[in-house]
């Protein structure tokens, strides 16, 4: 990754201790996860590049909450951006200091967020159709992060990246999220419950990501890389 110049890798701790972390990612092993991101560090010393960018993204429970300082302080050591997020569901090991997680993200639960702000937590994910489209391990094209149901027609590895990220279905997909076409049942997005959400309250995306959006990414970008 380092020597090919990746751009970005997000990792998925939630926890700064063994005992915490194995909680909700059951089967790993925070010490080998570290160790690894040790390693990214050293080789992009070796090549002396700035790729990839690393992100911490710690979901936050009430088995971890204590441990958001140290991990923020470790993710510093280890030359990574942190970044919380929500948890999926506020049942599963509920967050005790409510206060804590409200200064830090403005709200303590998904479902809080969504009565603030009148739409799903994730919605901003629908994005990722025009500038970070996800491919599978196998090249299918899910279109963003959240999709595992499903898959578009294209085949990053088959057909090439460009042309499977244009094909008529996710095209049609990107309008749906748009509001600009009707639902089609054998797009993924269609049993999606941000994008039902879109229907029932007919809250859409507005566009595309604009010029003045790739602006801002550019200048992110640029003070993320100096």
């Amino acid at each position: 990754m380092v020597k090919y110049r990746f751009r970005s890798l997000l990792c998925s701790i939630d926890g700064a201790s063994l005992e915490t972390y194995s909680i909700y990612r059951v089967g790993g092993n925070f010490e080998t996860v570290i160790e690894n991101i040790r390693k990214i560090n050293m080789f992009k010393k070796k090549y002396q590049s700035k790729y990839p960018h690393l992100m911490w993204q710690f979901i936050i429970f009430g088995h971890n909450e204590h441990e958001i300082p140290v991990a923020r302080k470790l993710a510093g050591k280890l030359e990574m951006k942190f970044k919380l997020k929500l948890s999926w569901d506020s049942k599963f090991s509920p967050v005790h200091d409510q206060k804590l997680v409200k200064r830090e993200l403005g709200v303590a639960s998904r479902e809080e967020y969504e009565q603030k702000h009148g739409k799903n937590y994730m919605w901003k994910i629908c994005h990722q159709m025009w500038h970070e489209p996800q491919i599978n391990w196998d090249g299918k094209v899910l279109g963003c992060a959240r999709n595992f149901w499903a898959h578009f027609e294209g085949n990053a590895f088959r057909d090439g990246l460009i042309k499977s990220l244009n094909t008529k279905n996710i095209r049609h997909a990107r309008d749906m999220i748009l509001g600009r076409k009707a639902t089609r049942a054998d797009i993924p997005c269609a049993t999606c419950n941000i994008y039902k959400g879109m229907i029932s309250e007919r809250k859409f995306l507005k566009k595309r990501p604009s010029f003045s959006y790739w602006i801002v990414r550019f200048i992110q970008h640029f003070l993320w890389k100096h």
